[in-house]
Formats: C-alpha cells, sequence, structure tokens
C-alpha cells in the first residue's frame, strides 16, 4: 500500500476488505486510504464461490468496472510509474506464463469491455470440465479473451509485474538472491500466499 501511494500517486486509494485490517503497518497506512466495506461473495450467476481468493477474484472485477484504476494484490510492491504501459488501452496486465494473464496486477479504464467479457465468462464458473478450477478464470480465461480480442488489453511482458515467479526458482531469487535487478519490472508480485 505505502509503496502504490508513493509510486502512484493515486487520487484515491480503496481498500476493499470484508473487515478492517490490524496491526501496526496498517495503522502508518490507514490515514492515507478509504476503507470500502466488501461484500462476501457467495455466488456468481447462480455458481457456488467458496475459495476466498475467488471470491477476492469477483469482488476486483466488479470493483475495476465500477471505478477503474489500478488494482493491486496485497502483497505487490510498486516500482515505477504505469503511465507508460497505458498507451491509450482500456486494460493493461502482465503475463504470469506463457498460457496466463496474472490478475494481481490490473490497470482498468472503468466499464472497460474486456472486463465485462471477462466478468460473463463467469457464468461458466465452476462448471467447466478439464480445466484447472483454481486459476482458469483469473489467470487463464484472461489470456484467451486478450487473444480473442487482442484491442481490448495491453498484455505486458511477464518481467513488468510477475517476474520472478512464485514456484522455487522464482522465489529463491526474489529473497535469497542479488542476481535479478528488476531493471524492467514496474511492480513485484511477491507471491506472499505461495
Amino acid at each position: 500500500v505505502a509503496s502504490a501511494l508513493q509510486v502512484l500517486r493515486p487520487e484515491r486509494l480503496l481498500v476493499h476488505c470484508l473487515r478492517e485490517p490490524e496491526g501496526f503497518f496498517w495503522e502508518l497506512v490507514k490515514p492515507f486510504v478509504t476503507l470500502v466495506q466488501g461484500r462476501d461473495v457467495e455466488t456468481i450467476f447462480g455458481n457456488p464461490v467458496r475459495h476466498y481468493a475467488h471470491k477476492a477474484d469477483i469482488v476486483r472485477l466488479e470493483a475495476l468496472i465500477e471505478h477503474g484504476g489500478v488494482y493491486l494484490d496485497i502483497d505487490v510492491v510498486t516500482l515505477r510509474p504505469f503511465e507508460p504501459l497505458l498507451n491509450g488501452s482500456d486494460v493493461v496486465m502482465g503475463r504470469e506464463n506463457i498460457d496466463g494473464l496474472c490478475n494481481g496486477v490490473i490497470a482498468a479504464k472503468p466499464n472497460a469491455k474486456f472486463l465485462r467479457l471477462w466478468y460473463d465468462e463467469y457464468r461458466s464458473f465452476g462448471r467447466l470440465a478439464n480445466v484447472n478450477p483454481w486459476n482458469y478464470h483469473s489467470v487463464v480465461l484472461p489470456n484467451v479473451l486478450a487473444q480473442r480480442h487482442p484491442q481490448l488489453i495491453a498484455s505486458q511482458p511477464f518481467d513488468i509485474f510477475h517476474w520472478p515467479l512464485w514456484d522455487d526458482n522464482g522465489l529463491r531469487l526474489m529473497f535469497d538472491s542479488f542476481e535479478y535487478t528488476y531493471e524492467s519490472n514496474k511492480a513485484v508480485h511477491t507471491w506472499n500466499t505461495a
């Protein structure tokens, strides 16, 4: 949160959550953010949503469709401004791997068509055979939509937001080495839940 305030300099920073965070660091940033009471997503288009990560995926899409702006996972540290990436695009996302765009960092205009198409695809949430239910709607599907509608999104290379990766080698590179220089990164996803 502090790096986003310092580097991105937003007009306002909204923190969506079911209950207010606690602790020393929260107290430091609390005066600079607006707390938004989140909702506990139980279903989407009649499909049950059980895991907190999937609930958050849906809330972030709804918030970006309504407000636009930049969404950052709580474990993302911003290093450089994002403006050069926008280039008139309605949505910007970074590649996580060959098959996916990671939803840990999203910049979007309000009511962006790409986000609305993505949200509408949640009609199939939990009902698709032969897909990994963990990351299909959050990582794989945005990539599929980007391939179908490249004019609606500026897909960024993996090293803009999401490198090093969440695997053992990536975490070692990030936390146990000075080998990687972050020259290309606009942000670093620290994969706190990895």
